[in-house]
């Protein structure tokens, strides 16, 4: 993707006019100001072509200022799926680890 994790432009900070410029910088010389801080869960699956893209996607946003991580589904025992986990047989049980997550991570608010 030219812009990152992206195909369109990113709110950076400082603006960036080109994804060339963005190429350029450091990581870390550069914020994505609505993620700061903001817990970010990539998930990957066994079978799924995209499961490379994951790690450095994660280091793109935390060098950003983001708070992402890798949640492999294949290290809590849901081998197997592709890239489409929502609709294999098995969706309810990639499912548990996202939730687990969640639940460690987003505050419950009243």
């Amino acid at each position: 993707m030219d812009w990152g994790p992206a195909a369109a432009a990113l709110n950076f900070s400082p603006p960036m006019t080109s994804a060339a410029e963005l190429k350029r910088k450091k990581p870390g010389s550069y914020r994505l100001p609505s993620l700061i801080d903001k817990p970010i869960l990539i998930v990957t699956a066994e079978a799924s072509a995209f499961a490379a893209a994951s790690p450095p996607t994660a280091a793109f946003l935390n060098a950003a200022g983001a708070s992402a991580e890798v949640l492999h589904l294949s290290d809590h025992g849901v081998l197997g799926n592709g890239h489409g986990l929502i609709y294999e047989k098995n969706s309810d049980e990639a499912l548990a680890p996202v939730l687990d997550w969640i639940n460690r991570h987003i505050p419950v608010s009243e």
